[in-house]
C-alpha cells in the first residue's frame, strides 16, 4: 500500500490530472456545439457544404477525443475515490449511522453508475425515418413526387407524367449545397433520405457497394473522399433525373 508522503504526492498529481481532463472534457464540448457546427448551421453561416476542421480533424473526430479524455476522467476518479476510501467512510458513517442503509446507498450509487456507463452497449436506438424533402426547393419535391422508381443500376427513364400534370420545364440545376450528409449517417441512410440509389453513389465514390451499411466517417477516413464528393454524387443523380422529367 502506498502510505505518507508518496500518497499525498499521488492524490495531488491525480487530483491536477483529473482538472486538466475537466477543463479538456468542457473545451471538446465548447468546441464541437459552437465551433465545428452541424451541416445545417454551417450552410447558413458558411454558405456552402464545406468541411469545418481543427488541428486537421472534424467534428466526429475531436467527438472521439472527447470520449477518450471522458473515459480517461472516469478511471482516475476511480482511482480518486479509492485512495480516499477511508475518509470516505468515516464521513458516510457520521452521516449515515446505520451501516445497512450506508451499504445500499452504496450499492445504489454503484449500480447507477454501472448502468450508464454500460448502458448505451446495450440499448437499441430507434430508427425513425426520414422524410423525402428538399430544402428550400417545393418545386423539387413535387417533380420527384410523381417521378417512377428507378432501378439501382440505371438513370431515370423519361417520365410522361411530369409533362402531364403541367410542370413546366426547370432550368435549374441542383448543387451539393442542397443535400447535406454527416458522418454518422451510412450511405443506406443517404439513399433513402435523397431517393438515390446507394449503388450510383458507390460507384460516384469509387467504392465498394458493399459498403452501403457503413457509416460515411469511417468510409471517409477509408477511401479519402469528402462529404462534399457524396453532395456532389447526389446533385449529378438528380440532374440527370430532373433533365429526364423535362425532355
Amino acid at each position: 500500500m502506498i502510505k505518507g508522503l508518496a500518497k499525498s504526492k499521488l492524490n495531488i498529481i491525480i487530483d491536477i490530472i483529473l482538472l486538466i481532463l475537466l477543463v479538456a472534457m468542457a473545451g471538446g464540448g465548447f468546441l464541437i456545439k459552437y465551433i465545428l457546427i452541424p451541416g445545417s448551421k454551417r450552410n447558413i453561416i458558411y454558405g456552402a457544404d464545406v468541411d469545418l476542421q481543427v488541428l486537421g480533424l472534424d467534428r466526429h473526430q475531436w467527438g472521439s477525443i472527447h470520449l477518450i479524455i471522458s473515459i480517461a476522467f472516469v478511471v482516475l476518479i476511480i482511482f480518486h475515490i479509492i485512495f480516499h476510501w477511508d475518509m470516505v467512510v468515516a464521513i458516510l458513517s457520521r452521516m449515515i449511522p446505520r451501516k445497512a442503509v450506508r451499504s445500499c446507498l452504496i450499492a445504489g450509487l454503484t449500480i447507477v453508475s454501472l448502468v450508464l456507463f454500460f448502458g448505451p452497449f446495450v440499448v437499441n436506438p430507434t430508427q425513425v425515418p426520414h422524410e423525402n424533402i428538399y430544402r428550400n426547393r417545393p418545386a423539387h419535391a413535387e417533380i420527384d413526387s410523381i417521378t417512377t422508381e428507378v432501378q439501382p443500376n440505371s438513370l431515370p427513364p423519361k417520365v410522361e407524367r411530369a409533362k402531364e400534370s403541367g410542370i413546366s420545364k426547370s432550368t435549374h440545376s441542383a448543387t451539393k449545397e442542397e443535400f447535406e450528409v454527416h458522418g454518422t449517417q451510412t450511405l443506406n441512410e443517404v439513399s433513402e433520405l435523397y431517393s438515390v440509389p446507394a449503388d450510383f453513389i458507390c460507384r460516384e465514390l469509387s467504392i465498394s457497394e458493399n459498403a452501403k451499411f457503413q457509416r460515411l466517417g469511417r468510409l471517409r477516413k477509408e477511401h479519402g473522399f469528402t462529404m462534399s464528393e457524396v453532395s456532389n454524387a447526389i446533385a449529378k443523380y438528380k440532374n440527370a433525373k430532373l433533365s429526364t422529367v423535362n425532355e
